[in-house]
């Protein structure tokens, strides 16, 4: 019989550069310290089912036929074995004792392997589509960023709609590490067809299209009769033509724009129509798609149009995980965000990321799918097992309920938020052994 059991006292996943030798060395738990080297096993295999030399592994539905038996060395309570960890890949490692009845206590352990321009960055997680009170939200803006941070996010944006909010700066004493971006949800119309996220930009975009002299008409009026958007029917040029006008001026500002919810289902019909949406999708210069919203549906049917964007006409714009929350009974704060892979979250990095596609949506209420390219995909997918939820999060949960303590109290003493920083920070270095 095979049970499940702890064998090893310092045995966790990490991630290191590819085509690594790695010396791995463990202290097994006490219980264990008397076991005869004949009674245990050190086991190793790759998700390609290739073994550490690279030859395939015997294919079989024996399961022990899988794994590549890994020399050790036995020190007392010291477990200690040399692994080649080549390719990028997920690798498993089982340690296996095996009592003289048979039966047999086993632990699995995962490790992945990155190439060189993975090994340069590390993995961020934020929420760049939050509200307040300052719109329809019902939490004020302090609470939606503590929210945030206790929801195991690194990076946030408050987008308000119609209304630009900058990046919190009276939040940088608290020496938190949580990275905030100026952000805005911007509108085509006073009724608000389409919703663009304006992240990062210099100004506020509403504030530009009601100036006074604002030459966002004008701009308008110019791309109408342009191409593609001459050829659509009067209601769609108008609103596409305003829609591109605001992802150019976003882009001018500085900023990373976002086409949201492309297929949000109001009052029994699409708030964009088809022809529109089309338009968009094939010539807007947005930066990057919205899924998640709590909308399954959304995700869905934007999932389908893009398949067949692909087909047709190559399209390839990045997604962006976000949530669209208002601190609504219905909502959950952790759900729906964004993964990049920087050296740092700050925007100017987030923007490359974006840009690049060094990025990856997760989104959905019940099991997350994660969205993107599939090596950043299989990384992601890696790192939310075995990184953020285990590891990650719990720091950055206890971290924002200090700072809306902090805030709420208007405390002078941050020593416990900095601390928690430098947790963060050391979890970072000993996570992602890359050097």
């Amino acid at each position: 019989m095979r049970k499940q059991k702890t064998l090893t006292a310092s045995f966790a996943g990490r991630v290191y550069r590819a085509d690594t030798q790695v010396n791995f060395s463990t202290l097994l738990e006490p219980e264990f310290a008397d076991v005869t080297e004949k009674s245990l096993r050190v086991r190793y295999v790759r998700d390609d089912w290739r073994a550490s030399d690279l030859t395939v592994t015997n294919i079989s539905r024996k399961e022990d036929s899988l794994w590549e038996e890994i020399a050790f060395r036995k020190n007392g309570r010291e477990l200690s074995f040399q692994i080649k960890l080549r390719g990028e890949h997920e690798h498993a490692v089982m340690i296996v004792h095996t009592l003289e009845n048979g039966d047999e206590f086993f632990e699995k352990h995962a490790f992945y392997t990155v190439e060189k321009d993975l090994a340069a960055v590390l993995p961020y997680k934020g929420n760049v589509h939050t509200h307040s009170t300052l719109s329809d939200g019902r939490v004020s803006p302090e609470e939606a960023l503590c929210t945030m941070r206790s929801s195991g996010f690194d990076f946030f944006a408050l987008t308000d709609h119609n209304r630009y909010h900058d990046a919190f700066p009276e939040f940088e004493r608290y020496g938190s590490g949580f990275v905030c971006y100026a952000g805005e949800e911007a509108s085509s119309t006073p009724l608000g067809v389409n919703h663009i996220l304006s992240l990062g930009a210099s100004a506020s975009i509403t504030e530009w299209i009601y100036a006074p002299d604002s030459d966002f008409l004008a701009r308008v009026a110019a791309l109408e009769k342009e191409e593609p958007f001459a050829s659509l029917p009067p209601h769609e040029r108008a609103l596409a033509a305003q829609t591109e006008t605001i992802f150019r001026k976003i882009r001018s500002l500085g900023g990373v724009s976002v086409f949201c919810h492309p297929y949000w289902f109001c009052e029994s019909r699409y708030y964009s129509t088809p022809e529109e949406n089309d338009c968009l999708l094939r010539h807007g210069s947005f930066d990057a798609l919205e899924i998640g919203n709590y909308k399954v549906e959304r995700m869905c049917l934007l999932n389908a149009r893009i398949l067949e964007l692909a087909r047709e006409c190559g399209f390839r714009k990045p997604f962006i995980g976000a949530s669209d929350w208002h601190a609504r009974p219905i909502q959950f704060s952790d759900k729906d965000y964004t993964i990049i892979f920087v050296p740092t979250p700050e925007f100017e990095n987030f923007a490359r990321a974006i840009r690049s596609e060094y990025c990856v949506a997760v989104g959905g209420y019940q099991d997350e799918f994660t969205f993107g390219s599939f090596r950043l995909v299989q990384y992601a997918n890696f790192l939310r097992t075995y990184f953020f939820q285990p590891l990650h999060d719990p720091l950055c949960k206890k971290q924002g309920e200090l700072l809306l303590e902090a805030h709420r109290n208007n405390a002078a003493d941050f020593s416990e938020i900095v601390q928690l920083k430098t947790e963060i920070d050391n979890l970072y270095k000993n996570f992602f052994v890359l050097d």
